[in-house]
């Protein structure tokens, strides 16, 4: 038997990743850039993006409604989304039932002025953040999961060859 990995460590970070795309579903992205999602993987993974709460350090690290603030991943985050035709639209569509329907102003990629974390519970934030990655992934009902297990894929198999490294150590030839 497995276990699961736990932490803030990078099997951890991939194990949140893939159970928030398995939550997500299809993606909707139809031109999504292989090499922008690496560069958002890479960053959430850099930055803790994807500790638990899951849900919630996902949504504070790749969106604001605050343009002063600009969260860590955001210009990644907005490099894949920029891919969709009508951003604006389909990311405010995440937040939909989330805001007052009557305002029609939006900071960043389509994040209603009037969104605040803060405000929602967690199942809420669940239900955003699975939205959103709907719309980073690619079409497809096998596509989009692909396009994560390959940028994931890079910075898993540098993190297991440094694993390696530090529990077995390096063989010098000749040394003992």
């Amino acid at each position: 038997p497995g276990t699961v990995p736990e932490g803030d460590n990078t099997a951890a970070q991939g194990a949140a990743l893939l159970g928030l795309v398995l939550h997500a579903g299809e993606g909707e992205n139809k031109a999504e850039s292989e090499q922008d999602m690496k560069d958002l993987l890479q960053c959430m993974v850099e930055n803790k993006c994807l500790v638990e709460p899951v849900p919630t350090n996902f949504l504070c690290n790749v969106v604001s409604n605050d343009s002063q603030v600009s969260p860590v991943c955001f210009n990644q985050f907005s490099a894949v989304i920029a891919n969709l035709e009508d951003s604006e639209r389909q990311v405010g569509e995440c937040f939909i039932d989330m805001i007052d329907h009557a305002e029609h102003t939006s900071v960043g990629v389509g994040v209603p002025a009037s969104f605040k974390l803060d405000a929602y519970t967690e199942a809420e934030h669940r239900d955003i953040a699975s939205c959103l990655t709907r719309k980073l992934l690619i079409e497809g009902p096998d596509i989009g999961l692909g396009s994560i297990i390959r940028g994931f894929g890079e910075l898993w198999d540098i993190v297991m060859f440094i694993q390696e490294i530090i529990e077995k150590g390096i063989d010098i030839p000749g040394g003992e």
